[in-house]
């Protein structure tokens, strides 16, 4: 499957921004953001497959 990384307004994929592609199934893993999104409004992280439009997965983003 074609899997991407999103960090989303919303538990779906509506308004996201991709971080790229999915680069293991395990361990961790970091990514590059582009511009300063307000992390007040992009609430959760999302494995999407863009191919099949298909969510796998996704988890809140909470400060630590």
């Amino acid at each position: 499957p074609d899997l991407q990384v999103y960090i989303s307004k919303e538990v779906q994929p509506v308004n996201f921004i991709n971080l790229g592609a999915l680069k293991s199934v395990n361990g961790n893993q970091v990514y590059s953001i582009t511009g300063m999104p307000d992390f007040a409004d992009y609430k959760f992280a999302l494995i999407h497959c863009r191919a099949f439009n298909h969510l796998f997965g996704s988890a809140p983003l909470v400060k630590n």
